[in-house]
């Protein structure tokens, strides 16, 4: 595992895009799955989601001297890099990190390989909400390539209609 700390003024950045990002999205896209339920009191909260993805993104991109797509897209169905989709989780809880790709996005994108990075959505809030939080700890947890995830997945909570791997492990 690799840990990636993004210092203020890359948060900044990064809230940022992922403001443009998630304005640009139609309402049906802005106001659906977990925003469902969101403290409609608190905006920063209509971004978590874009802004939790970016966090991995940014992460990825600072391990690896990319840079991340700055363009907005109304939808978008294109890999976060060039063959590679990073995937950001924010659970600690008990068992091991799970991959999930959505069935839908896993029938219509074909990335070489998937990266799994972790952040604290605690940590995100504060730094969102205050300016005593000054970093954020990213965690990139590993990489599995298509085929490996193909072979390896299972379905798991069909309602939620998600391809998962239960135990995540690093491939070269």
């Amino acid at each position: 595992m690799i840990t990636i700390t993004i210092k203020n003024k890359e948060i900044n950045y990064i809230i940022s895009l992922a403001k443009k990002r998630h304005d640009a999205k139609p309402a049906g896209i802005k106001n659906s799955g977990i925003l469902i339920n969101r403290n409609k009191n608190n905006p920063i909260e209509n971004y978590l989601p874009h802004f939790i993805g970016l966090v991995g993104e940014y992460a990825w991109a600072k391990h690896t001297n990319k840079n991340i797509d700055e363009n907005i897209y109304e939808i978008r169905d294109d890999e976060d890099f060039n063959g590679e989709e990073v995937k950001t989780i924010t659970y600690y809880g008990t068992g091991e990190p799970e991959l999930k790709v959505k069935v839908q996005e896993y029938n219509n994108k074909k990335p070489i390989k998937y990266i799994l990075a972790r952040t604290n959505k605690d940590n995100i809030l504060k730094a969102l909400n205050s300016d005593s939080q000054k970093t954020l700890e990213v965690e990139l947890l590993g990489k599995i390539c298509r085929s490996d995830f193909e072979r390896e997945k299972i379905k798991k909570n069909m309602d939620y209609i998600i391809l998962t791997i239960m135990l995540f492990r690093c491939q070269k």
